[in-house]
């Protein structure tokens, strides 16, 4: 098979990316240890290359959003027509792009997250969700324009044309079927896959006499970092030893409240910036508590991603966290409750039992549904079956 990915998130040297682009990555590698073809098509972002040489298969980085930026300056342009410009230049990119691919050499399948495009050869594709921006908008409480409105119609009639659906969560199917009455049939859910490791020699590196605290994601409202902020006065208060770190880019608007924390609690606090993803595994290492307190979130890497190095997830009852975290995987809390964040934190820290517990749990979870090459021969399977079915 020769699967063409398409993800704007796909993690690009020095520049970094996200949990989808991770999924692409490590769908990859493993497609390619099966015998396999691979092709990714990317947004260029600030990389110089165009195109580059990834352990065997080839990524394909596309320019566009030169003609919205043009017509933003127009007087009479408004958001919708600067919207249906990007999204026409970067339609056009990615047809250029695959129909180039499909050249060199036949593409089987393609895959890709919430789009708004017509593929330009005759082949399925298979919409990935992972949460459009509406979505997260509509959750977050944040403010939807008319151009948000036609991005999400136009995303949600390519999942109607689409081959089949594949979601790391139920929710984000149920999602889909509450803002466009799409009731996909039978659609393929499996959480992300992730490689464990060998043995769990990095036990000996926690330390739950002076716990390390951590979040991993931009440090925004939107990931729910204010509640941390908020919580750690009581945290603290019961559990001085306790440090939190924060890895992530911050935004402006928690700048000035991330300042006063430092300047309150001194070292007990640290806010890391950017960090490459090796060593967010290593952060997650010596942690104790993984915090995932998102407004609304789809189905995070982060938690599984926590689980592999038995760090305990604190979430809020939203999105894909929430099933993540079921049976005893992890603690939940209600959105924006930092009281009960804090108390979370407090009875991890106070209960080594419970922190065994949901440790255990959550290491059969990842052996038994997200463990890498089983999650993606599963997956393979499901493009075989998909890509003979369109076929017949």
């Amino acid at each position: 098979m020769h699967i063409c990915y398409i993800q704007f998130g796909y993690p690009l040297p020095g520049v970094g990316g996200g949990g989808a682009g991770t999924y692409v990555r490590m769908m990859a590698r493993e497609l390619l240890n099966e015998g396999h073809r691979v092709s990714v098509i990317t947004a260029r972002r600030k990389y110089p290359d165009s195109v580059f040489q990834e352990d065997g298969y080839r990524v394909r980085c596309i320019d566009f959003g030169h003609l919205s930026y043009y017509i933003g300056k127009l007087p009479l342009a408004g958001k919708v027509a600067r919207r249906l410009a990007h999204l026409r230049e970067c339609d056009l990119a990615l047809r250029r792009a695959i129909l180039d691919i499909d050249a060199e050499c036949g593409i089987d399948l393609i895959e890709g997250c919430e789009n708004w495009f017509r593929p330009p050869v005759k082949t399925p594709l298979i919409v990935h969700l992972h949460g459009s921006a509406y979505t997260f908008k509509v959750k977050c409480g944040e403010p939807v324009s008319r151009a948000d409105v036609l991005q999400r119609k136009l995303e949600l009639r390519t999942i109607r044309r689409a081959a089949q659906v594949f979601a790391p969560a139920c929710h984000l199917v149920e999602e889909v079927r509450r803002e466009g009455g799409i009731r996909v049939a039978d659609p393929y859910i499996d959480p992300y896959p992730m490689h464990l490791p060998a043995e769990p020699s990095f036990l000996g590196e926690k330390d739950p006499a002076n716990p390390l605290i951590l979040f991993m994601g931009r440090i925004e409202r939107r990931k729910g970092a204010h509640l941390i902020l908020d919580a750690i006065p009581a945290v603290s208060a019961h559990h001085p030893n306790a440090r939190f770190v924060f890895a992530g880019n911050m935004s402006l608007d928690l700048a000035s409240r991330a300042e006063a924390v430092i300047k309150e609690r001194g070292e007990a606090v640290r806010f890391l910036s950017f960090q490459p993803h090796d060593e967010l595994l290593r952060l997650l290492q010596k942690a104790v508590i993984s915090l995932v307190p998102s407004v609304w979130d789809n189905a995070p890497y982060t938690v599984i991603e926590s689980f592999s190095r038995q760090a305990v997830v604190i979430g809020t009852r939203v999105g894909g966290i929430a099933e993540l975290l079921d049976e005893g995987r992890g603690l939940l809390i209600d959105s924006e409750d930092s009281e009960a964040l804090a108390d979370r934190i407090c009875r991890v820290l106070e209960n080594p039992v419970l922190r065994e517990s949901l440790n255990r749990k959550a290491a059969g979870f990842m052996e038994n549904r997200v463990e890498a090459k089983a999650n993606c021969r599963r997956r393979m399977k499901e493009y075989a079956r998909v890509i003979a079915e369109y076929k017949s």
